[in-house]
C-alpha cells in the first residue's frame, strides 16, 4: 500500500494498493479520507476558577500547514513570549489575572503565499 499527502492539502491523505482479483488480472481501488475545519477561526479558552499572576499560551503548528495565529484577551493583544517563533511556535503572555470563565480568544487562518512578491528584482505590481 502506497500512501501520499498533497502539499497544497494537508488534510488529504491517499492510500493506494493492487489487489488481484483472478489469475493475471488486478483491480486498484481508490479510497481518501477528507477532514474538513473553518478555514478562519477564533477558538476560546477561559479558566472555570480565577487566574493569579502570569498567564501563557503555547502554540506549535506541525508542518506541513502553515498558519498565522493571534491571542488576544480583555479586548487587546497579548504580550509575545521570548520563545515566539512562528509560523511553527507562537508563544503569548499575560501578566493579569483573569475571572472564571474571561477568555483568552485565538484566532487563525492560512498563510497565503503572494506570487507577486517573487517576481524578478522584487517588484509588486
Amino acid at each position: 500500500m502506497t500512501q501520499e499527502r498533497p502539499k497544497d492539502e494537508p488534510h488529504v491523505h491517499k492510500y493506494t494498493k493492487n489487489l488481484e482479483v483472478q489469475a493475471g488480472k488486478s483491480l486498484e481501488i481508490y479510497y481518501a479520507v477528507t477532514e474538513r475545519r473553518r478555514r478562519y477561526a477564533d477558538d476560546m479558552y477561559g479558566p472555570s476558577q480565577p487566574v493569579i499572576g502570569r498567564t501563557t499560551v503555547i502554540m506549535r503548528v506541525q508542518s506541513p500547514l502553515k498558519l498565522e495565529l493571534s491571542a488576544s484577551c480583555k479586548a487587546r493583544s497579548l504580550s509575545t513570549g521570548p520563545d515566539h517563533d512562528p509560523p511553527a511556535r507562537y508563544s503569548w503572555y499575560l501578566d493579569e489575572g483573569l475571572i472564571p470563565f474571561q477568555g483568552i480568544a485565538v484566532s487563525w487562518s492560512p498563510i497565503v503565499k503572494d506570487d507577486r512578491s517573487e517576481r524578478p528584482g522584487g517588484i509588486v505590481a
